[in-house]
């Protein structure tokens, strides 16, 4: 039987418990790490107790964490997600990626350098214009897709 991948995820605040939870059934979620309020690091106790909270040091020294969530504010995922990967950690980053397209593609490079798997989480699956570019993927394989993030208010 293959072991379970062990994890980590930095951020657990609204958007971040949940992604734990289900990286804590997926996978041997082993650490997290969480700058925000206490409450956070109390719920993880609460609801992840197989999970120690770690520092930034003993993620990049864990060389049996071999994949990491990232579920901060945005402005921090470009430098999260480089050190992730210079430290040989594959990467899903919650959307967006970067904050401009020249950062994602720079990560995407950095990934590629880094023979790393890097992926954004999307939950638009079921979205219309989501099944509607999976219809022209069948079709004909793109050379090249860019995916761009544009923030109107909350949503």
């Amino acid at each position: 039987m293959k072991q379970p991948i062990k994890t980590a995820i930095i951020g657990i605040g609204r958007w971040g418990q949940k992604v734990a939870l289900e990286l804590d059934r997926q996978s041997d979620l082993v650490a997290f790490l969480s700058r925000g309020s206490p409450d956070g690091e109390t719920w993880a106790k609460k609801n992840i107790p197989n999970a120690t909270k770690y520092t930034f040091k003993q993620l990049k020294d864990d060389a049996n964490i071999t994949h990491v969530v990232i579920a901060t504010p945005i402005r921090e995922h470009r430098d999260l997600v480089d050190l992730m990967l210079k430290t040989k950690k594959n990467v899903l980053c919650e959307k967006p990626l970067a904050e401009t397209a020249k950062e994602a593609h720079a990560l995407a490079k950095l990934a590629d350098e880094m023979n790393r798997v890097l992926v954004t989480g999307y939950v638009f699956i079921y979205h219309p214009a989501y099944q509607q570019f999976k219809r022209i993927v069948q079709e004909k394989t793109p050379a090249r897709i860019e995916c761009v993030w544009k923030k109107y208010g909350t949503f």
